[in-house]
């Protein structure tokens, strides 16, 4: 037994997806499927056209020895960290300075080292934080190292 309208209702909707169908068909023929597909080209194109360039700048982090040292060391590991974790890694040349080109923003700059002269092991360590890198600053970057001094047991 079936409910009353219940058979109006399934014809109206009948009636509905049959003018869907219709228009379907009236936009998928001749000069209007032309048409559309000339302006769904035409948003494809205008949505590939961005080009986002990033802007790099150079860096130049110099380590700065404490007093007593035998440094500046060529080979020096230096990392700068982004605020995205993203790590830099260079090498110090023989005056203890280690260049990057990163994109702007802020950084932290680390190294670390060992060396071993006679019967010593030092190691020089040295962080420095909050480094604003931006096109239109210098970018120079001086950072401290403190010294250990171990005495080597053999």
């Amino acid at each position: 037994m079936q409910k009353k309208g219940y058979k109006q209702k399934t014809e109206k909707r009948a009636a509905i997806g049959s003018s869907a169908t219709r228009l379907q068909r009236r936009l998928c023929k001749g000069p209007a499927r032309l048409w559309l597909c000339l302006l769904m080209g035409l948003l494809l194109l205008t949505g590939c056209s961005y080009d986002e360039e990033v802007e790099l700048c150079d860096v130049t982090v110099t380590l700065v020895y404490p007093d007593g040292a035998a440094g500046p060391y060529a080979g020096a590991a230096v990392k700068l960290k982004n605020s995205l974790a993203s790590i830099f890694v260079d090498s110090t040349d023989a005056q203890g300075v280690a260049r990057f080109t990163v994109p702007p923003g802020i950084y932290e700059a680390s190294s670390s080292e060992t060396h071993i002269d006679g019967d010593y092991r030092y190691v020089f360590n040295g962080l420095k934080s909050l480094i604003i890198v931006s096109p239109d600053s210098t970018n120079n970057v001086s950072m401290s190292l403190r010294m250990t001094k171990k005495r080597i047991v053999k």
